[in-house]
C-alpha cells in the first residue's frame, strides 16, 4: 500500500478512478485529476465549474466524466484535457432553488446519461455528445 498526500485540502464529494488517475470532485464544484503513478503524485489538471453542491463524479466511455449540481445541471467533462464539453439548463421547482442536502449521481447507461433535478423531473441526454446538450 501506498499513501500519496496531495497538495491542498479537499471538503471532497466523490471519486473516480480510471487507471492511476483519481479525478477528486470537491462539494462546490472543483474537479482535480490526479496521478498516483507519479513517484510523489501529481495533479494532471485543476478545473473550477461554478457548480454547488453535487453529487459524486461518474465515468463514462472513452474520457468523459459526469456530475450532477444542486440546480439540476448535468455536467460533462473530458478528463483528458480537464475542460468542461456539455452541460443542461438548470432544472429548478418553480423557477426557485430548493434545498437538497444530497444530490444523486448521474447513471451512464449505453449512450445515454440519465439525471435527476430539483423540480422533480429525471431526465436522459446524448452521451455521445455532450456539446449539444
Amino acid at each position: 500500500m501506498r499513501t500519496v498526500s496531495l497538495p491542498y485540502r479537499v471538503d471532497l464529494r466523490g471519486i473516480a478512478v480510471r487507471g492511476a488517475v483519481v479525478h477528486l470532485l470537491d462539494a462546490e464544484g472543483h474537479l482535480t485529476a490526479f496521478d498516483t503513478a507519479a513517484p510523489k503524485g501529481r495533479v494532471l489538471w485543476d478545473l473550477e465549474t461554478a457548480a454547488g453542491n453535487v453529487s459524486a463524479p461518474v465515468l463514462g466511455d472513452g474520457d468523459r466524466l459526469y456530475f450532477s449540481a444542486g440546480d439540476g445541471r448535468l455536467i460533462a467533462v473530458d478528463t483528458a484535457r480537464g475542460a468542461v464539453i456539455g452541460q443542461t439548463r438548470p432544472r429548478l421547482r418553480n423557477g426557485r432553488l430548493g434545498y437538497a442536502s444530497l444530490v444523486p449521481a448521474p447513471l451512464v447507461a449505453g449512450d445515454r446519461v440519465f439525471g435527476t433535478a430539483p423540480d422533480g423531473s429525471v431526465f436522459a441526454v446524448d452521451a455521445r455528445d455532450p456539446a449539444s446538450w
